[in-house]
């Protein structure tokens, strides 16, 4: 009997562990649309939402050409601002980078320090060697 109930609670455990890791999914129709405008240019967005809404609201000529010259400015502006922030996390990430190996660099001793810049001279100088082989491949 205690087997059982000590394998009924081991399952139930691993059941509810496993339900806890999942993550919730958003809106089918959210993740869909973010999937078709990806790696499109602004041109290819203003055209795809103008034509959406055409489909809906049955736009005249006029209405369509205004209606494209908004989306195609909200459009460049979204990729600029991605890109901007794309930009900025690696910064951000290059410099935390820097800052926790000026920091560890400060807790080494001085023999510590040199053997770590031997390597990374070494590990620069084999990277340089084997681009070196890869372009003499290619030409």
């Amino acid at each position: 009997m205690k087997k059982i109930l000590s394998i009924v609670l081991l399952l139930s455990s691993i059941s509810i562990a496993a339900f806890a890791q999942q993550t919730p999914k958003k809106d089918g129709r959210t993740d869909r649309k973010r999937s078709e405008l990806v790696d499109k240019t602004a041109e290819e967005i203003a055209k795809k939402r103008t034509e959406h809404i055409d489909k809906e609201v049955k736009l005249t000529e006029q209405q369509r050409k205004d209606v494209y010259a908004l989306y195609l400015k909200e459009a460049k502006a979204t990729i600029e601002a991605e890109q901007k922030a794309s930009q900025t996390n690696t910064e951000r990430k290059g410099n935390a980078k820097k800052g926790a190996n000026d920091e560890v660099h400060k807790l080494l001793t001085p023999e510590q320090q040199k053997v770590l810049a031997d390597k990374k001279s070494k590990s620069h100088k084999s990277a340089k060697s084997q681009d070196a082989k890869n372009k003499a491949k290619t030409n």
